[in-house]
């Protein structure tokens, strides 16, 4: 007879799937000319598994009895606190529930609740060989959208509150192991919270409109921020790997938008003097109007709604309002109004030296140059 061996290769080619958030839009601040926002985290789907695997504990802790006066010595309720999450889970987990203790029969059990008080499921039975000796395991299914709300700030407590409604006897309820100390505790009875999950790491760079990197980093579920970006048009990059190598990318687009409008100031009076003869103009200018506009962005640019002048307007019965347009580089703009004074010269004759009588004598007053 003869034999051969045949070796099978099994490999995962096939790429993460990232799918980007919609093109996303920041705006300015209004004391600075830049822009920051979150960073979407990106839709991911994979055939096998992505590289992030997680696994976090809490501290073991120690069963504390009380007496109750209906169930004898019974287990207080108890907070397990698990930390060092990352909100960035992909597909379902598991939560594991560890407990050593008197837990073989149907009325030895807790009910796991999350942080947001949300019943998970009751702790399953052990075997009576096993019983104040080793931990037995309660495997609760969890989503990956109940993972990432417990992971949002990277910790959370799930609360294991003890069974104590009991059917004819007391003993049928979780019991201390051996006698207890002067703290309520056996020793031997104890309970642990394990969250187990698969993450995606996303990487991230932000690049300009001519493809420079501009940001970079590691996604916290959506947690990352882009920072003091400038008015424009950004490329956000995303990708992750799987546990096999393979890396899938997507890219999204990123506007960063001026909309904050200028601040205009004007002066309250402006006063110009025209030319008293009539012949000639006089041009109202744009720094004898402003009074300090500002913007948080680019240079300004200004324009009044009127900006000559003759002796005419010096019979207006009133100042004349002028408006002054502010506008800054993204187009937005602000308008403010002075009033304009027009005022003519004090008239101061001259006349000329050293006329003799019956002589001719000449007064003259701002003669024009013409």
């Amino acid at each position: 007879s003869t034999s051969a061996v045949l070796t099978v290769l099994i490999e995962d080619k096939e790429l993460p799937v990232v799918t980007p958030p919609a093109t996303q839009t920041g705006y300015t601040a209004a004391n600075n000319c830049t822009a920051s926002g979150p960073l979407p985290f990106p839709v991911i789907s994979e055939n096998c598994a992505l590289a992030g695997q997680l696994a976090q504990s809490s501290p073991v802790s120690l069963l504390t009895f009380e007496n109750d006066p209906d169930a004898g010595e019974v287990p207080v309720p108890v907070n397990m606190t698990v930390s060092g999450l990352l909100p960035n889970a992909i597909g379902n987990g598991v939560l594991k529930i560890l407990f050593k203790g008197d837990n073989a029969g149907a009325l030895e059990y807790f009910t796991i609740r999350d942080e947001n008080n949300n019943v998970l499921q009751n702790t399953t039975s052990g075997l009576p060989s096993e019983e104040c000796k080793t931990f037995h395991e309660t495997r609760i299914p969890v989503t990956a959208a109940q993972i990432n709300q417990w992971a949002a700030n990277g910790v959370t407590t799930f609360n294991a509150l003890p069974n104590r409604t009991f059917g004819s006897a007391a003993n049928e309820l979780i019991n201390p192991c051996a006698p207890l100390n002067s703290m309520g505790q056996d020793g031997q009875s104890a309970i642990q919270a394990v969250l187990e999950y698969n993450y995606a790491i996303v990487q991230y760079d932000i690049l300009s409109a001519g493809n420079v990197i501009l940001q970079s980093g590691v996604l916290t579920g959506s947690q990352t921020t882009y920072n003091n970006l400038a008015p424009g048009s950004y490329t956000v990059r995303y990708r992750t790997s799987d546990r096999s190598g393979n890396t899938g990318q997507a890219q999204y687009s990123l506007m960063v938008r001026d909309t904050v409008r200028p601040v205009a100031k004007c002066k309250l009076v402006t006063t110009i003097n025209t030319d008293a003869s009539g012949l000639l103009t006089d041009t109202l200018r744009v720094n004898a109007v402003n009074n300090g506009s500002t913007d948080n962005c680019t240079q300004l640019t200004y324009q009044l709604s009127r900006n000559v002048f003759t002796c005419d307007d010096a019979d207006a019965p009133a100042p004349i309002p002028v408006t002054m347009t502010v506008r800054d580089g993204a187009g937005n703009t602000s308008v403010c109004t002075t009033l304009v004074e027009v005022k003519t010269p004090v008239l101061m004759p001259t006349y000329n030296n050293g006329v003799c009588e019956q002589g001719a004598l000449f007064l003259n007053s701002n003669v024009p140059l013409v």
